[in-house]
C-alpha cells in the first residue's frame, strides 16, 4: 500500500490475493462478464500485474440470452482484452436453448475449466 494515498479497491484486491495465499507469479484466468464487477476485478489485477508478475487471462461466455446486449458485451471484453494485451478465450451458448440458472451456471463453469486448461 503506498503511503501517498488512501487504500483503495486495487489495494484491497492485493491484500485479498495474500489472504487466499495466492502466488503473486501465479497464472490467473478472470472470468469476465463485461459488467462493473468483473471489469472492476480484471483492471485492478492488470495495474498490479507489473509489480506483481502476476500473468492474467480473461474468460468471457456469451450465454446469448439478450440478443445484441449479449454480443455488446462481449466485444466490449474483446476490445477491453486487446487494449490491455491480456489473452481472451471467449466461449458462446446456443440461442433460444431452454436452460435454468444451474444449467447456465454449469455452462458457464464447464468452459471456465476448459479455458483455465487453455491458458495453463
Amino acid at each position: 500500500m503506498s503511503a501517498d494515498r488512501p487504500p483503495g479497491f486495487v489495494d484491497a484486491v492485493a491484500q485479498g490475493l495474500d489472504r487466499c495465499g495466492i502466488d503473486r507469479r501465479a497464472r490467473l484466468l478472470i472470468a469476465c462478464s463485461g459488467g462493473p464487477d468483473s471489469t472492476a476485478l480484471l483492471l485492478a489485477l492488470h495495474s498490479l500485474e507489473p509489480a506483481a508478475s502476476t500473468r492474467l487471462a480473461v474468460g468471457h461466455f456469451n450465454h446469448r440470452l439478450r440478443g445484441e446486449e449479449s454480443d455488446g458485451d462481449e466485444q466490449f471484453v474483446r476490445e477491453l482484452c486487446e487494449r490491455l494485451g491480456v489473452p481472451l478465450d471467449v466461449e458462446r451458448g446456443t440461442p433460444g436453448r431452454p436452460a435454468g440458472e444451474s444449467q447456465l451456471r454449469d455452462d458457464r463453469y464447464s468452459f471456465l475449466a476448459r479455458a483455465s486448461r487453455t491458458s495453463g
